[in-house]
Order: C-alpha cells, then structure tokens, then sequence
C-alpha cells in the first residue's frame, strides 16, 4: 500500500505541474493569436504538411490515420489559430477548431510550427496585396473607359 500511496502522490505531483504548464502555454497561445489578429490581415493560410498524424480506432475492430493540421483563418465570426482534424477516407470532414481549446498535446505540438505559419501568413498576405493591385489597375482602366463614353 505506501508504494501505490507514493505513486498517488507522484501523479498528483505531476497533475498539478502539468496543469500549470499548459495553463501557461494557452496563454501564451492566446498571446500570440491576439497580436496576430491586431494586424487585421482577413487571410486564410494553413500549412501543407500536417503537425503528426495518428491512429484511431474506427469503432469496427480497424484503425483510421488521423491528420492534424494547422493554419489560420475564421471560426464562428473570429479569427485565430485553428487545427484541423482529418480522417483517412471519411467523407464526413470534422470542423476546425480554434489551437487554444485544442487537447493540450496538440497545443504543444502546434507551437512548435507558429513560425513556419507566421512565413505562410506572410507569403500569403503579400501574394494577394500584389493580386489585389494588378485587379485595382484593371478597375481603373475599366473606370476610366466608362468615363469616356
């Protein structure tokens, strides 16, 4: 008995360091999206490669590959950090959710790849400002010929 007495102790020792943690690391998390959503960019952008992939069960006795991917885009009327499920051959796409009510693993993984999203966002953005000034020459050539007539 003490020695499953002392590993209660070191799991409760554990749970409460773990739990401090990834309490630290969501706000750092909401930290970081917030400055991210100052710049007001309005873009979608998600890495290629997913953050890991998994096997699940499929509930029939076989497994399912499971790929978390991560981007950043619109949820409910906010913009954010978001991770994306998606299950190998099932036609039912699971919604995304925003990183910071991701499970704690997932977070953890996630922070790893916020540079690599930070470039993405970037590249992106730039992509469609030049897409946007090649369309704004047309509407003023458009403009201007609707103003000769």
């Amino acid at each position: 008995m003490k020695e499953v007495e002392a590993t209660l102790k070191h799991i409760e020792a554990v749970s409460n360091t773990l739990n401090q943690s990834s309490d630290l690391l969501s706000q750092k998390i909401v930290e970081i999206e917030s400055a991210l959503n100052h710049y007001k960019l309005g873009i979608w952008a998600w890495l290629e490669e997913p953050l890991f992939y998994r096997l699940e069960s499929d509930g029939n006795g076989g497994d399912v590959e499971v790929s978390y991917h991560f981007g950043y885009g619109k949820l409910r009327d906010k913009w954010g950090l978001l991770v994306h499920e998606r299950l190998d051959h099932d036609p039912e796409d699971r919604a995304p959710l925003f990183l910071k009510d991701a499970p704690r693993d997932i977070r953890a993984r996630a922070v790893e790849s916020i540079p690599k999203l930070l470039k993405c966002i970037a590249e992106k953005g730039a992509e469609l400002s030049r897409e946007i000034m090649k369309k704004t020459e047309l509407a003023e050539q458009i403009a201007a010929s609707l103003k000769k007539k």
